[in-house]
């Protein structure tokens, strides 16, 4: 964990503006060690545009786990569903938005801490840049970006990213990683990714999903998608007209689930001390008996 720390540290500061930094004194020619890194990011944490949570970098002890609990938002139909109450704890806690969900967080309301992009292919590109391009335009808080290393040669400078690997060449990995330089676990969709991600970051020992319904095609925001037209996926247009998700349907010409080796991918969770739980009942991950069923707020 202190070896992420130290090339995430690194990554900051070669894109901050050293002529700025370093008037204090001459902190550049003497930046040998984690530590000096750990204070001048301190000194001159003003410098740095996205809001870090100190708790992320400056922990002693990298085996405890940051907060109790962190929710992983999906794009599935039942955010809209969300009580007030509901939204309210949410956005009390911490939580993780996967892909697109950015985009149209205002027709939920939860703004969260960490964004998760994975999917590099097809639209991926495209969406990621709106969402750099929404970020870069709004006065809250930013998000710290979770990352597949291909975005890293378009990520902008002033916003905060953890990069981990996903080789998809083989079109999955199931070995689980134990560190950011290893191939992340990944089956299907890229929650499996994230999981895997937060399990090595020691986020929180309770993971709770939302709209993570894999029980049928469709998002949150069909609604909306004359928003961004250009982001229009074709094989979740597929899913949706065959009424599956497309991480664990036959569209597109992919074969099998993301839940083939989701066994698999719990066990390792456990040994990691952490355990996932799904906050809506109907969830296919509910209703295989794959998840355990648990309410927002508790």
């Amino acid at each position: 964990m202190k070896g992420i720390i130290r090339s995430s540290l690194r990554s900051i500061v070669q894109r901050l503006l050293w002529s700025e930094i370093c008037q204090i004194s001459d902190l550049k020619s003497n930046f040998s060690t984690l530590e000096d890194e750990l204070n001048l990011l301190k000194i001159k944490s003003s410098a740095l545009s996205p809001s870090i949570d100190e708790s992320l970098v400056f922990r002693k002890n990298t085996d405890d786990f940051i907060y109790d609990e962190i929710f992983v938002i999906g794009s599935g139909p039942s955010l809209l569903d969300l009580t007030q109450e509901e939204k309210n704890y949410i956005s009390s806690k911490t939580s993780v938005a996967m892909n697109r969900y950015i985009l149209y967080w205002d027709l939920i309301g939860i703004w969260p801490q960490f964004i998760f992009m994975a999917d590099a292919i097809g639209i991926g590109k495209k969406a990621f840049k709106q969402v750099e391009l929404k970020l870069l335009n709004t006065e809250k808080k930013l998000p710290i970006f979770i990352l597949e290393n291909y975005f890293k040669s378009f990520v902008h400078p002033n916003l905060l990213s953890i990069f981990f690997i996903r080789d998809t060449s083989k079109g999955e990995n199931l070995k689980w990683a134990n560190s950011l330089n290893e191939n992340i676990f990944y089956r299907r969709g890229s929650l499996t990714c994230l999981l895997n991600v937060l399990a090595i970051l020691r986020i929180a020992p309770v993971i709770k999903l939302i709209g993570i319904d894999l029980n049928r095609g469709g998002t949150f925001f069909d609604s909306e998608l004359n928003r961004y037209p250009e982001l229009i996926n074709p094989w979740d247009q597929e899913a949706k007209a065959k009424n599956v998700h497309a991480t664990v349907g036959e569209v597109y010409g992919w074969k099998g689930s993301m839940l083939d080796h989701w066994p698999d991918l719990n066990k390792n969770l456990v040994n990691a001390g952490i355990k996932v739980y799904c906050c809506n009942r109907d969830s296919l991950l509910v209703q295989s008996d794959l998840s355990e069923y648990r309410p927002i707020i508790t």
